[in-house]
């Protein structure tokens, strides 16, 4: 297509741009031209019209009577073609005309210049009214005199052709020196463009950077640039966690397969009694209740990050969120008492919010979780909820020993474990912490960590607030 591409359009607007600007200016200059041969023409017509005024005299025998020197008519203003001219005096009538002059034609006695046919041809005319006679010989009271003077304008044409053809050749020559160098700029200044072009088509899952030195580029290109480096930064990222989520996935699932095949194995190696079938069988139950466990965390979590990426959910409703706090809590009250741990929960008032309770209902029990087990025998965790502005913020706070600084980074990360002794069969699959900031960036919040070593760890988790009533 003729427009496919941002050099052709510029191109094309460049053309049309300049063809308007050539023809504006052409159109200006021939204009102006004209106006200034016309004014010389118009002018020589007068001059040639007091030329005839002056030959008018009166007789040496008679002062009453009045003579015209016709011997002294000069020129045509152009040659081969004569002029007309018709000279009155007020008291005599006509005292001369040209000898081509048509008969029985009449121009009208106007102060300007006008165009007139006479004859069966253009003339552009002049009249000079009431002229006084330039003779000394003249009465008290002096007649004045009236002349015409008329010439073919066919000179005035071809100067003004002539004129037009040097003013498009200018033009022309003009328009294409411009285009030309348009045409040059403009391949120049696409150049870093075509530069950022081949850098991105090797962008890579080995190679993630776009290698242009961004002080060096145009200031139109250094938002897109910029704009392109961090896209490729997300999406390396996102590559990177994914490819750890599936390395990690399978090696979380690898172990409870191993086992179930490691136990059914066993049981098929030789014929026994019922109770060790009866046995084997029990244990191969708790791997699989234990992978079921954890494909429904995975499960949970691609969910959670989906809804976060942006896809939408007409499922939910408003509903009060200190509900599912204590819904929470009542769940993870049986873990509370077996490690002698306490949980008390603040609230300053209703905190409506547009959620799915199941979903809040899961990012509290992982956050008490947490807290309940890093928390020292017979202390306590606190769950506050208050309301800030148009948020409401949730709290959870423990007096554990608190998380190093190099671990914060990575603690919402899938399948992390900060503590090496919470081993897979004692402290869970390390997926809450991801699926909790999951569910709470899928509806809008924020969630973050405020630790101190052997001071306790707080986590913040802020939703808005709903102006939607209750269902």
């Amino acid at each position: 297509m003729l427009l496919s591409s941002i050099q052709k359009r510029v191109l094309l607007t460049i053309v049309v741009s300049e063809l308007l600007l050539a023809v504006a200016l052409a159109s200006i200059a021939i204009s102006y031209t004209r106006h200034r041969l016309l004014a010389a023409f118009d002018a020589a017509l007068r001059a040639r019209a007091m030329s005839l005024a002056a030959l008018v005299h009166y007789a040496d025998e008679n002062v009453s009577g009045l003579e015209f020197a016709k011997t002294l008519v000069p020129p045509s203003l152009e040659p081969g073609k004569p002029d007309l001219y018709l000279v009155e005096v007020t008291s005599a009538g006509v005292i001369a005309r040209s000898p081509n002059w048509p008969e029985g034609s009449e121009i009208p006695k106007s102060p300007g210049v006008s165009r007139v046919r006479a004859g069966g041809k253009t003339y552009r005319g002049a009249w000079l009214l009431n002229l006084p006679i330039l003779d000394e010989d003249r009465p008290a009271t002096p007649p004045k005199i009236s002349v015409f003077y008329a010439a073919r304008s066919n000179g005035i044409e071809n100067e003004l052709f002539q004129a037009t053809e040097f003013i498009a050749a200018c033009s022309a020559v003009i328009l294409a020196c411009t285009l030309g160098i348009a045409y040059w700029g403009l391949r120049r200044g696409l150049l870093p463009l075509r530069a950022l072009a081949q850098q991105s088509a090797n962008v890579s899952t080995r190679n993630w950077d776009v290698d242009v030195d961004l002080a060096r580029q145009p200031d139109e290109l250094k938002p897109l640039i910029q704009a392109l480096n961090d896209m490729l930064s997300r999406l390396r990222q996102s590559f990177v966690q994914q490819r750890e989520f599936l390395g990690n996935a399978a090696h979380e699932l690898k172990t409870p397969v191993a086992v179930l095949k490691s136990t059914l194995q066993t049981l098929n190696l030789k014929p026994r009694t019922t109770a060790e079938y009866r046995q084997g069988l029990d244990g191969a139950l708790e791997d699989l209740e234990r992978l079921e466990k954890l494909l429904q965390w995975m499960l949970r979590l691609a969910r959670a990050e989906q809804w976060a990426s942006g896809s939408a959910r007409t499922d939910i409703t408003v509903i009060e969120l200190t509900d599912t706090c204590e819904e929470a809590v009542a769940r993870i009250a049986a873990l509370a008492r077996s490690r002698n741990v306490s949980i008390m929960m603040y609230r300053n008032g209703p905190s409506p919010v547009r959620a799915d309770p199941e979903d809040l209902q899961i990012i509290w029990v992982n956050l008490l979780e947490n807290a309940i087990r890093y928390s020292p025998e017979y202390a306590t965790v606190q769950l506050q909820i208050h309301r800030v502005n148009d948020q409401a913020r949730v709290r959870v706070s423990d007096h554990g020993p608190g998380i190093p600084q190099e671990e914060i980074a990575h603690l919402f990360e899938r399948f992390y474990r900060g503590d090496p002794s919470r081993a897979r069969d004692t402290g869970g699959f390390g997926l809450g912490l991801a699926l909790a900031k999951a569910f709470t960036e899928a509806y809008g919040g924020t969630i973050q960590l405020d630790t101190q070593v052997r001071s306790g760890t707080s986590v913040v988790v802020e939703l808005p607030l709903s102006n939607l009533p209750l269902n």
